[in-house]
C-alpha cells in the first residue's frame, strides 16, 4: 500500500524484499544458489552414500568434522564413478564451505573413505 505524504498528492513507490536469484537447469527447473535440501555424512563412511538418486544439482559442501582424506563427490546414483563434480581437499577445517553449482546429470554420490571428513551437502 502507497504511503501517503500528509502535506499533498505524492505517493511513495512501496518497498519489497529483495528476492533470491534462482537458476534455471537444462530441463527447466528451478535451481537455488543454496540448495534446497541438505544431506549429512559423518565423517569416516567407509561406503559410497547415495545423496540423490536422480538428476540435479550439487550446490555447496559444509565441513561439519575434519577428516585426512580428499571427499570426492560424483555425477552418479550408486558409485564413485563417472564424472566427479565436486572435491573437498584432505584436512579442510571444520566450517569450511565449498559452492560447487554443478549440474548432476545422473545423480550425486559421495565415495566412501574411512579418512572422509564429515559434511552437510546441499543440493538441488
Amino acid at each position: 500500500m502507497p504511503l501517503s505524504n500528509p502535506v499533498g498528492d505524492i505517493t511513495m513507490p512501496t518497498r519489497t524484499a529483495p528476492r533470491p536469484v534462482m537458476l534455471v537447469d537444462r530441463s527447466g527447473n528451478y535451481v537455488s544458489l543454496i540448495g534446497s535440501s541438505t544431506f549429512p555424512i559423518a565423517a569416516g563412511v567407509a561406503t559410497d552414500t547415495t545423496v540423490k538418486g536422480t538428476p540435479g544439482t550439487l550446490v555447496r559442501v559444509l565441513v561439519t568434522a575434519t577428516g585426512t582424506g580428499t571427499l570426492l563427490i560424483y555425477d552418479n546414483v550408486a558409485a564413485h564413478t563417472g564424472t566427479i563434480i565436486g572435491a573437498v581437499p584432505a584436512n579442510a577445517t571444520q566450517g569450511s564451505l565449498f559452492t560447487f553449482c554443478m549440474p548432476a546429470l545422473v545423480g550425486i554420490t559421495v565415495q566412501g573413505s574411512a579418512n572422509n571428513p564429515g559434511i552437510t551437502v546441499s543440493f538441488d
